[in-house]
């Protein structure tokens, strides 16, 4: 009897033991799957905002190109573009919780959106006061055009290379991050 129940205690200890393994083997690859589905996530997140910001490059330089028209058109009086710097797509993104989450998610590009804050709302003002120029008749056409090359083109330029100098952050962010997911990885796997 004696000999039984050492046999069955060394079964019981040994399936403790398999049971044991099997957890630890699971519980790390769960704990690694849970780990890359995060940094996808966040990688996502990062090419998300990278878009965003180009696409507003983009818009700028849309902008600033129906702002200029006026050059070509004699009888424009009114430029036809958003001149409220909250209010544009841009500024919708950037007075918004997207703005916050992105500071977040990219920490190095907060300083650059806090930078970008005053040339933009510039930008907006110069159309206004473009326009108010351009109300005041034919005759105020080459002040106009004077002040759309020094101040409007001038404070698109400081938009474009603020908003230019995100990009490459948020790309090396995300190389970083898939460094650091990889290295993980060949951690959780070496152990």
């Amino acid at each position: 009897m004696f000999k039984r129940i050492k046999l069955s205690i060394k079964l019981i200890s040994a399936f403790t033991i398999v049971a044991l393994v099997t957890l630890a083997v699971g519980f790390a690859g769960w704990r690694g799957v849970t780990k890359t589905l995060e940094v996808n996530e966040n990688i996502s997140f990062i090419e998300k905002v990278a878009k965003e910001v180009l696409k507003r490059e983009i818009d700028h330089l849309n902008w600033a190109r129906k702002v200029g028209e006026f050059q070509r058109n004699e009888n424009m009086t009114e430029l036809g573009v958003e001149k409220d710097p909250h209010k544009c797509a841009f500024g919708k993104w950037y007075y918004s919780d997207a703005k916050k989450q992105a500071e977040e998610a990219i920490s190095e590009i907060a300083p650059l959106l806090k930078q970008v804050e005053e040339p933009h709302k510039k930008l907006h003002e110069s159309a206004q006061q473009l326009e108010v120029m351009l109300k005041k008749g034919k005759e105020f056409r080459p002040e106009a055009i004077a002040f759309y090359q020094e101040k409007t083109v001038t404070c698109l330029r400081n938009v474009q290379k603020i908003l230019g100098e995100i990009n490459p952050k948020a790309e090396q962010h995300i190389i970083d991050s898939k460094k650091d997911a990889t290295m993980m990885r060949l951690l959780q796997n070496g152990s």
